[in-house]
């Protein structure tokens, strides 16, 4: 089955990817479905920010919400488990900001200010 982006990750030290991979090692353990947390590939950088994207399969998170690692009420699954990699860097010192992979960019405005 094919990944779907779950949520884009900003940080300024490039060292937060070691971290952020040591996570989804942590949840795909937990949640027992090898495979079902990858990172983009290639990182960019601009403006000394890293920029990635954290893709996971459906069935990991189907896996998640029957063992109950989220739940199916309140806040969507992808809000619950990007609140549990948030967490997790938070725990390990990390600056890096994780957000909704639909939301717009944390640096939207930016961006279309520089590209004019």
């Amino acid at each position: 089955m094919e990944y779907v982006p779950l949520a884009s990750v900003a940080t300024k030290r490039f060292e937060d990817t070691t971290s952020t991979k040591e996570v989804l090692a942590r949840l795909e353990k937990v949640a027992r479905s090898e495979g079902g947390f990858r990172m983009s590939p290639d990182a960019q950088f601009a403006m000394g920010w890293w920029f990635y994207t954290i893709h996971v399969r459906p069935e990991a998170v189907r896996r998640m919400l029957d063992l109950g690692l989220i739940r199916g009420s309140g806040t969507s699954a992808a809000d619950q488990i990007i609140a549990h990699i948030q967490a997790g860097l938070d725990a390990a010192g990390c600056d890096a900001r994780v957000r909704r992979a639909s939301k717009p960019s944390i640096f939207a405005r930016y961006w279309t200010w520089l590209m004019k």
